[in-house]
């Protein structure tokens, strides 16, 4: 009973945390094979997405190459999303291949061309995580963790990737610790400059192979390390095993 108990507290806690900020969350997974009946892999009305959707039904395939990009879309909206100030995003990663053999998008607000820029990360092909952003849409500043992040290969456990804007630097956690990063591009800007894209878990261009679980964006609140730690054990007692 007392375990429970501690587990609703925790929860209705998390739940404080997120009224702090704006908060949106949602899920990702990988597909490799479609039923009969085709595949759900966007939360929002299709008259919502712009450009062209593909999906089982018109493509008619029964198996997806995660890098065709061409031929299906793979990422999830949040449509309404304005982020121009401090912001964390808490996101649980358990790539295919820990160090690919092209980068992975984790998530974006992002376009394919200057002045479509705002804030994206990535998982490079080095194993290390780097986040990008920008105040005016063009000049991009980024951090890249120092070490890799995840090993070569096959992965047996996700991580809890958080990367934390305040208007002044950024951070990254993996699982409930800080690490070390380097600080490219341009300086880290006072504000970042909002973009009429939706955030996309996962990627437009360019795309990630594996299993994104759980995300949360917090909009207007840059988390604390304890408010880390406190989200990294509320999963661990919600049953998810790193």
């Amino acid at each position: 009973m007392r375990s429970v108990f501690s587990k609703v507290i925790f929860i209705f806690l998390l739940m404080i945390l997120a009224l702090a900020g704006r908060k949106a969350s949602a899920s990702i997974y990988e597909v490799t094979n479609l039923s009969s009946s085709g595949v759900t892999i966007c939360h929002v009305p299709l008259s919502a997405v712009t450009g062209t959707v593909y999906n089982s039904w018109t493509s008619g395939a029964t198996t997806i190459n995660p890098n065709a990009g061409a031929n299906y879309s793979w990422w999830i909206y949040e449509p309404d999303l304005q982020i121009r100030s401090s912001y964390s995003v808490v996101q649980l990663l358990w790539p295919t291949d820990g160090q690919p053999a092209s980068n992975y998008r984790n998530w974006s607000k992002w376009g394919n061309a200057s002045q479509q820029y705002s804030i994206s990360q990535s998982l490079f092909t080095t194993g290390q995580i780097c986040t990008y952003g920008t105040g005016n849409g063009t000049t991009l500043f980024s951090h890249t963790t120092t070490a890799a992040v995840f090993t070569n290969g096959s992965q047996t456990s996700p991580k809890m990737i958080t990367y934390v804007y305040n208007g002044s630097t950024g951070q990254h956690y993996v699982n409930d610790s800080a690490v070390a990063s380097t600080l490219s591009g341009g300086a880290v800007t006072s504000s970042i400059f909002d973009v009429p894209k939706p955030f996309q878990i996962g990627g437009e261009y360019i795309y990630f192979n594996g299993y994104i679980p759980s995300t949360l964006v917090f909009n207007g609140l840059a988390l604390s390390a304890q408010q880390v730690r406190n989200i990294y054990t509320g999963y661990k007692r919600l049953g998810v095993r790193f």
